[in-house]
């Protein structure tokens, strides 16, 4: 009897490790492809990538860094702006879009060929932040987190052509490509569900646990939606997107401000601030088993403060940016564990991937 026992144990644990093999494998495989020195002055906030010109936009505060996906090269600078933070990039019209903050929202528009400005587009409104193209409908949404609204593009004529009005502050927002817009609304833990045929908020609901939602992204095949949330729970919730439910939460790092689905994978990539030692920064990098269930398949380490992402979807490479250095501040009784200060002269690019 105790033969059998053993044996039937043997073959339990066996079982066990046959199950686990696949994820364990297939994670491994993620790690830090490239990373590369950049420098030069200023802050960070969006990275954008555009798959097809291989290159890679970095705001910096009051300049755009224009970086060769492939060799992380700086091939242009686009300066002349002020308190910039997103980029989003239209090929079929030849123009960039960048957020910008002169005191007052305007978008700088530039010439994709030359890397130039060509002209301004004044929005008037307070934290003109982060943005995005939805080809569906041929606009620009432009999030403005501190005026409570979106501002809306059209990139052809490169003029407003509308707002959006919702009832607190937004970070990220994102199209389901049918016409519907879902934006974080970031002190309530909300989601807005908007029509971008009207410009109206048609209801919201609840991203609970997350307490406060910042970067988003969706799988349009499943109709879910991927929320990067920060606040006491550093935690990635996914959504239903037709019914509002919070289907599946999962653990990441601290001071997420990104998250990416890719299509070709199933796999989700947050990219967080802090891992949790306080010294290096994370990409918690899960697979999409089903719509509603999410495994764990690597945790890449890299510098610290690397916390927005962009993909390439063609190479499934994630990119993201910050610096090596980090020096270390005091705490004060009003701060009792301050961030690190970044050393801008270590800004770097890193490249995550198979």
């Amino acid at each position: 009897m105790k033969r059998v026992m053993r044996s039937k144990a043997r073959a339990l644990i066996a079982a066990a490790v046959l199950l686990i093999l696949p994820a364990l494998s297939y994670g491994q495989s993620y790690h830090v492809v490239k990373q590369t020195k950049l420098a030069g002055e200023g802050g960070w906030d969006y990275v954008t990538v555009d798959p097809d010109a291989h290159r890679v936009y970095i705001p910096r505060g009051t300049h755009v860094m224009v970086v060769d996906e492939q060799t992380h090269m700086t091939i242009a600078d686009i300066p002349g702006m002020r308190g910039i933070h997103g980029v989003a990039i239209v090929p079929k019209v030849n123009r960039g879009f960048v957020t910008g903050n002169d005191p007052k929202g305007v978008i700088y528009v530039f010439d994709l060929k030359t890397n130039e400005v060509t002209s301004k587009i004044a929005t008037g409104e307070e934290d003109c932040d982060g943005l995005f193209y939805d080809p569906t409908t041929d606009r620009i949404y432009v999030q403005n987190g501190d005026s409570m609204t979106s501002t809306v593009i059209d990139p052809a004529a490169a003029k407003v052509v509308g707002t959006i009005k919702y009832g607190g502050p937004l970070e990220a927002g994102v199209s389901d490509g049918k016409g519907t817009l879902f934006v974080n609304l970031v002190d309530s833990g909300e989601v807005a569900e908007v029509d971008a045929k009207t410009l109206s908020v048609k209801t919201t609901f609840s991203a609970k646990p997350c307490q406060r939602g910042y970067g988003a992204a969706f799988d349009a095949a499943h109709r879910r939606l991927f929320i990067a949330c920060q606040g006491a729970m550093a935690i990635g919730v996914v959504i239903n997107a037709d019914t509002g439910k919070v289907v599946a939460s999962m653990p990441i790092g601290s001071g997420s401000d990104g998250v990416v689905y890719d299509a070709g994978t199933g796999d989700v990539f947050f990219t967080c601030r802090d891992s949790g030692d306080g010294m290096s920064g994370v990409v918690n990098i899960f697979h999409e088993d089903s719509p509603d269930k999410y495994t764990k398949v690597a945790d890449v380490k890299y510098f610290y403060g690397a916390r927005t992402v962009a993909l390439d979807p063609k190479t499934h490479h994630i990119f993201s940016v910050g610096t090596t250095k980090n020096d270390p501040v005091a705490p004060t009784a009003q701060n009792k564990n301050p961030r690190p200060r970044p050393d801008p002269t270590t800004f770097s690019i890193v490249e995550v991937g198979k």
